[in-house]
């Protein structure tokens, strides 16, 4: 058997031709728009996506003005500058908006968005804790969609078209950690603590809530004792001077500085490392604190531990005698 199958005529395959030329043309127009529209669109989406988390952390208090590209309290210029209007903690929440915001230079294709990983160390420094939850939270509703949105609307959130990018969160806030871990910031299998025996530094896995100034507390009695400082005192101290502030006196300790203003003004406990004073502006007076002002910083902060918190100090006194 045999059958007559329809050819193709010639108008036919021009036809055809001409539609998959047009097709391939086309499909080039749109390679060459995704690679464009990043880029292209670049300074609106940073100016957008940065009002946007502006608002969210400072409501109207301070507006991004999208066409001059600058900051301004209300409506107003800020006559003193940024740098005498803004608190540490301000600039620092306002910073860590701008670096989101950024993400949107990063990429060169609309596909980029997906490969995007976001490194955030210790993005709380200085901060009063209202922003630091608000860290936490921006963090855990932070989205894209494939279209490039950067969005904090967690409702977006689909794991297709809308997805939370990658993040790697560095920190050495006690108070930080435990608010990321039990709000789900990280995953629980995602959570680690670095640690050191004296000989090698090691990683190891953290799902519970770690109470502030376990081990730091002890490095700090130790170097107070004859113990040589290390990489881990400074910020020892930050941490456990702010966990004192945050639980024994939460109306004075709207920030690190805060706390030793009042340990100074009410308290009658002026701190005089210089190490201490520098940690209050989220730096430090030099990379390397002289080792001496790193043992007086120890040695503030147990007269602070003893004032507020005696029974934390006599723990660590029978365990070093243990």
């Amino acid at each position: 058997m045999s059958a007559n199958l329809p050819s193709a005529t010639g108008p036919d395959i021009e036809t055809v031709r001409g539609l998959q030329a047009d097709a391939v043309s086309k499909h080039g127009d749109v390679i060459q728009l995704e690679k464009a529209s990043p880029s292209a669109q670049a300074r609106d989406r940073v100016a957008e996506t940065f009002e946007l988390l502006l608002r969210e952390f400072f409501a109207e208090k301070y507006i991004f003005d999208k066409t001059s590209f600058v900051l301004k309290r209300g409506e107003r210029e800020m006559a003193r500058g940024p740098h005498r209007t803004l608190s540490d903690g301000e600039k620092t929440a306002i910073a860590f908006c701008y670096f989101i915001a950024c993400a949107h230079k990063k990429v060169a294709t609309g596909s980029d968005y997906k490969e995007l990983f976001l490194v955030f160390d210790d993005p709380v420094t200085s901060m009063s804790y209202d922003f630091v939850f608000a860290i936490a939270q921006t963090l855990k509703n932070l989205n894209i969609s494939d279209q490039g949105e950067i969005s904090i609307n967690p409702g977006k959130i689909d794991g297709t078209t809308c997805w939370r990018p990658e993040l790697l969160l560095l920190t050495h806030s006690s108070y930080f950690f435990n608010i990321s871990l039990t709000n789900r910031v990280v995953d629980d299998n995602a959570a680690f603590a670095l640690h050191t025996d004296g000989k090698s530094h090691n990683l190891a896995r953290l799902n519970k809530y770690i109470a502030p100034f376990q081990e730091q507390l002890i490095d700090i009695y130790e170097v107070a004792n004859g113990k040589d400082p290390d990489h881990r005192t400074a910020n020892s101290i930050r941490s456990v001077l702010e966990a004192i502030g945050r639980f024994c006196r939460p109306d004075k300790s709207d920030s690190l500085t805060d706390f030793v203003k009042h340990l100074a003004g009410e308290e009658g406990m002026t701190l005089k490392s210089v190490l201490i004073n520098s940690l209050c502006h989220g730096t430090y007076y030099d990379e390397t604190p002289p080792p001496d002002d790193l043992v007086l910083a120890c040695k503030e902060t147990l007269v602070v531990v003893e004032h507020y918190a005696v029974g934390q100090l006599e723990l660590v006194k029978k365990a070093a005698k243990a």
